[in-house]
């Protein structure tokens, strides 16, 4: 997970790093987060990439690693009672490794090789992620470059 604000390069580097992932091994998904977006339709992207592979297990269908990467993790709105339903759901996933079948809500699906990475935005949405699913990531913070650095590299 990468922190800083607008400019730093987070995104970038992340897209970067996905398209030098070799493609026989690795396939991954960006999903940008904005107020609007629900636990609903992040499961449903996550769904997306996913087959059934047996019984109520789901992965890939070609034995890759998933990579799922958010951009503007702490977007999504807080509710009433301070909490982002799309955390919750991502904070689940990480924890049990599966989702509810939203169709039979006792049945759950599991899934395998899935990898989450993310960034965010200290100054924007939220501000900050809640610390049960930030135990899940490595967090590295991104400054935004000084007038010196800049004529450093731009000169």
């Amino acid at each position: 997970m990468f922190i800083g604000s607008a400019g730093t390069g987070k995104t970038a580097v992340f897209r970067k790093f996905l398209s030098g992932c070799s493609i026989e091994k690795v396939d991954y998904k960006i999903m940008n987060f904005n107020s609007f977006t629900d636990s609903v339709a992040l499961q449903a992207s996550i769904e997306s990439m996913v087959v059934k592979k047996s019984g109520k297990t789901f992965g890939s269908g070609s034995n890759k690693t998933l990579i799922f990467y958010i951009d503007d993790m702490n977007m999504p709105a807080v509710e009433k009672y301070g909490t982002q339903s799309t955390i919750c759901q991502l904070h689940y996933i990480n924890d049990h490794g599966s989702v509810f079948n939203r169709e039979l809500l006792e049945e759950r699906k599991f899934l395998q090789d899935l990898l989450f990475m993310g960034s965010l935005n200290p100054k924007a949405g939220s501000f900050t992620i809640d610390l049960r699913l930030q135990r899940h990531f490595t967090v590295f913070t991104m400054f935004t470059p000084g007038q010196d650095t800049i004529k450093s590299i731009y000169g």
